[in-house]
Parts: C-alpha cells; structure tokens; sequence
C-alpha cells in the first residue's frame, strides 16, 4: 500500500494492555471502508505479553500495523503528549481515529461514517459518537452513555466545555499539513485528550453523530486518571492543565475571554475537590489553592470565588438531607 494512499491513519498507545489489545486491534481490521487506513501502535514498554501480540498482528497484516516498540516508559519520562509526538506526528492520513489500546469498537461502519460526513463538511474539525463504559473483564456498566448529545461548538472545545471521548474521535489531519504543532507549553502537563480538542477547536466545531454503535470504554486500575488514587494529585493536574492551555489561548484571545480559563482550573478540577471537602481533607485543599496562587498566569481570585460558592453549596445540601431525615 502506498503512503499516498492512506486516507484515515488510526492512532493508538498500549501499556500493559495484553488482556484487552487484542479487542481493540480486532475492531480496527473489521472497518468496511472504501479507503484503506493504517494503524499506528505506540507502545510504551509494556511488562506484560502486550507487545507480543502487537508483534503478532504486525506479521499478519505488514503494511497495515505499523507500531513503535519502547524499550523505556516514555511517559514516565515526559508525562503527556505521547500520542502527538509517537503517533500524530508519523500519521499519513487526511483524518486521524483515536483509540487506547484498552478500548475498543463496536460499529464496522464507524470510520466511514465519520469520514463521510467530514469529507462533506469541510468546516467541522472533527466528529464523534457515543461510548460505552465496561469493567476489565468486559461487562457494559452502562448500555449508553452520550457525553454530549449536541454538537461542540469551537469554545466548547477550547474551554474543554464538552469533552469528546477520545476512543469516538476522527478528525482532520492538521498536524501533516503543518496548521497545527504540538506546543512546547504543553509539555511534562497531564491531559492529552483536552490538550486535542483545544487545538481542534482553533480550526473548527465538532460534529456529534447518533448513527453510529457507541464504542466501549475500559476502566480499569492501569488507567492514567482512573488508577491514580491521589485526590490531591489528580486536582493538581487539572490545575496545571487549566494553565497550559490558558498559556497557548494568549496567543489569540483577548484577556476577558481569558478568565474563562481561570474558571475551568476549578471546573475541571471538582470532582477532587469535592471529595476533599467530602472527606474533610483541608490540608489538601489548601494545597491546590496555594497551588493556583502560584501559578502565574491563573487568577487565585476567581478560583477561590468558584471553590467558595461550591463548597456553600455543599453545606446547604447536607443540611437539606439532614431536614428531611
């Protein structure tokens, strides 16, 4: 197959993924496409059989499975942008897919499906569907879960105000023809998936799609967020996650606009927080709070003001709770 020819090239990253690579690889290879594609495997020095299953597939289908082997964990090393600098930046589609190796899906008609439609709407960046939860061993905890039911406007993408799951997402090429780059503010910050919809909604609004089978999605205690117990760690990355794209938004947007990022600093960081207000962990709520007073380019204010009226809010309802008892 020629380079020339690929036309969707389909990203993906494994760790310890061997009891689930194979569900993944094999919802790949089952597209029906009028277009042939390319799957791009990273795989980040698995300790597990991850890699030679990979290796299996890769004899079965050369040309097609095309994976990067790392003989040290590279996020360990550099802590986000795995995808972007292994995958994105090889890919030689007009469209990229995006699926962890974890997850997988369901609809043998979902690539074209997606393609189709951004083929004739070339104003969308980028198009998704519905997704499934399930546990390691494969049971759907919910039959349905639509993150959003409506379309994500450019400011729903760059303020992470809808997050599209990534294992739904096709979207156009940007980083082969040099419109998009992975920026340096970025890097050594946790959160790849809204780092991508930010920049894609530098280019354009995305597409939600109900025609399409919802794909699945594991949890399970080896993902990035889902397997890290630390409240105070995951809030943090928020946080710093708020910072770096409020750093790469200054470039273009006016200082009022901006305020919106020192809101998602507290939006995107919660579920945490409340659970610290839950458990009555002050000493790690005051650490985020200092944690945003020294973040240059975040407004501590704004943040304190949202963390004030939420935890309000908090006590209101357990009185409320406790009256109706």
């Amino acid at each position: 197959m020629d380079s020339e020819d690929i036309y969707v090239s389909i990203a993906c990253i494994t760790y310890n993924h061997g009891n689930f690579i194979r569900d993944a690889l094999e919802s790949f290879l089952m597209q029906k496409t009028n277009f042939p594609f390319e799957i791009l495997i990273h795989d980040d020095a698995s300790t597990d059989h991850t890699q030679e299953i990979i290796k299996e597939y890769e004899k079965k289908y050369p040309g097609i499975i095309k994976p990067i082997y790392q003989k040290e964990n590279q996020l360990a090393k550099i802590k986000s942008g795995i995808m972007f600098i292994y995958n994105f930046s090889r890919a030689k589609g007009k469209y990229i897919a995006y699926c962890e190796g974890d997850d997988y899906w369901l609809d043998p008609y979902k690539l074209q499906k997606q393609v189709d439609f951004l083929d004739s709407h070339p104003s969308y960046s980028a198009c998704f569907h519905a997704y499934m939860p399930a546990n390691e061993n494969g049971r759907i905890l919910k039959p349905y879960r639509f993150l959003n039911i409506s379309d994500a406007s450019q400011e729903d993408l760059i303020f992470a105000r809808k997050s599209l799951f990534n294992n739904t997402l096709v979207f156009r090429n940007y980083f082969k023809t040099g419109e998009l780059v992975y920026p340096e503010c970025f890097r050594g910050v946790y959160g790849g998936d809204a780092q991508l919809f930010h920049l894609l909604g530098t280019k354009g609004p995305a597409k939600h799609m109900d025609n399409i089978a919802a794909s699945v999605y594991r949890l399970h205690s080896d993902g990035i967020f889902t397997g890290v117990k630390d409240l105070r760690k995951n809030a943090e990355r928020f946080v710093l996650l708020a910072s770096a794209l409020k750093t790469h938004a200054s470039s273009f947007m006016d200082q009022k606009k901006l305020q919106e990022f020192d809101k998602m600093s507290f939006l995107l960081s919660r579920r945490y927080l409340q659970k610290m207000i839950k458990k009555g962990k002050i000493i790690d709520l005051a650490y985020i709070v200092k944690k945003v007073y020294k973040t240059p380019n975040l407004s501590s204010t704004i943040f304190i003001k949202e963390l004030l009226k939420f935890s309000y809010q908090q006590v209101i309802d357990k009185i409320k709770k406790s009256l109706t008892i």
